[in-house]
């Protein structure tokens, strides 16, 4: 092989690394910038915005519930999160009448925990797990809590609450109807 020859050959190499390496930056650039463009679309168009629930807004939620709720309504929940469903619940007179998961009757020793007393009840109870998980339910190390949660600003009925936890179940629940009677 003649100097010229290796000259060429070396030169080739180099230039087919050169593009190489191009090649690949540009493909894991680009699989950097799509996987980011999705990420922010996903947050913009599909997370739900849910605020933060702080002490204040949950006691000013529960007063407007006291003052302005009815004592008799219709309402239905979806349910996401560790355990799924719909439920239905009919109170007259601040009693449950009735009420439905899935479609099924559940037992009646559960019916007051969708109501929205119920409901205020999960929420405190979830605040004072979130301080402190690990010691209060045993949780493991490093485990957190992070409740959301929607109030209806006229009635103070918790209209979406989310409880997200590092090592451990998600509650989710949004209420999808609500009547008074």
């Amino acid at each position: 092989m003649s100097q010229e020859d290796a000259n060429e050959t070396r030169h080739g190499d180099s230039v087919a690394g050169r593009l190489s390496r191009r090649t690949t930056l540009f493909v894991l650039g680009s699989i950097a910038f799509a996987l980011a463009s999705l990420v922010l679309a996903l947050e913009f168009f599909v997370v739900e915005r849910i605020p933060l629930l702080t002490e204040l807004e949950l006691e000013a939620a529960k007063k407007r519930w006291q003052e302005h709720g009815p004592v008799s309504y219709e309402m239905d929940i979806e349910l996401r999160g560790a355990q799924p469903g719909r439920v239905q619940l009919s109170v007259r007179n601040r009693v449950v009448a009735a009420e439905t998961r899935d479609g099924r009757v559940p037992k009646e020793h559960t019916w007051e925990t969708w109501t929205v007393p119920g409901m205020f009840n999960t929420v405190e109870t979830d605040m004072e797990i979130a301080e402190n998980p690990e010691q209060t339910i045993q949780a493991a190390p490093g485990t957190k809590w992070q409740l959301r949660c929607e109030f209806d600003p006229k009635l103070g009925i918790p209209r979406r609450y989310h409880r997200l936890a590092s090592g451990g179940p998600e509650v989710y629940w949004r209420v999808t109807h609500f009547e008074a009677q």
